[in-house]
């Protein structure tokens, strides 16, 4: 299978190890920021951007149709899609074993609002001289696990699995397995299994 955003996934995983040699991953650094990470925070947001938008008109496009109106897609009529086709999206839970970290990047959809990380990346994309600070390694990581579980969500859809060749597997980032073997979703050899939200 061609999986040229999951290829992008890799590629922006590989500048946050880079970038770990200098700011370690750990929550006591989640409030440095630095033109390092608004360049790598603005990538992956706008990744996000584009996943989000594949996902909902793959999954539902008669429902992306009618919300999207004649304006642009944004993150509410992604998240109106996905809560309605995916009713257990926001529950999905990252996290980077070698550095102890967890996270549950959509929680806020089960709110009926965007991640704060989200609102924080349009304040950097349109507002940098203001939001700069906003810029920062939390943010960074928060926005990693969300584009990791649309592409889950994404790629899950077309199959039952997605199929990863040892080398396409990520160094950091997996999907929680001890509490989501049992939702669908677990590291299985080269076999990244999907929601159950997905399973056919």
């Amino acid at each position: 299978m061609n999986q040229p955003h999951w290829n992008y996934f890799l590629l922006l995983e590989d500048e946050l190890v880079g970038i770990s040699r200098f700011v370690e991953l750990s929550e006591d650094n989640y409030k440095a920021y630095s033109i390092e990470f608004v360049r790598l925070f603005l990538s992956i947001c706008s990744e996000v951007d584009v996943v989000a938008k594949l996902l909902c008109k793959e999954a539902d496009s008669v429902i992306f149709d009618k919300t999207k109106g004649s304006h642009d897609p944004n993150m509410g009529t992604y998240r109106f899609v996905i809560n309605s086709k995916f009713p257990g999206f926001h529950e999905a839970h990252v996290k980077i074993p070698l550095y102890n970290l967890s996270f549950v990047p959509w929680d806020n959809f089960k709110a009926d609002s965007s991640p704060t990380w989200w609102s924080e990346y349009n304040g950097v994309k349109h507002e940098r001289n203001i939001n700069f600070k906003n810029a920062t390694l939390g943010n960074v990581l928060f926005s990693m696990s969300g584009l990791m579980v649309l592409l889950v969500y994404f790629y899950g859809y077309q199959s039952s699995y997605i199929s990863l060749d040892p080398q396409n597997k990520p160094k950091l980032f997996e999907i929680e397995s001890a509490y989501y073997r049992t939702q669908g979703i677990a590291w299985e050899t080269s076999q990244l299994y999907v929601p159950k939200d997905l399973i056919k």
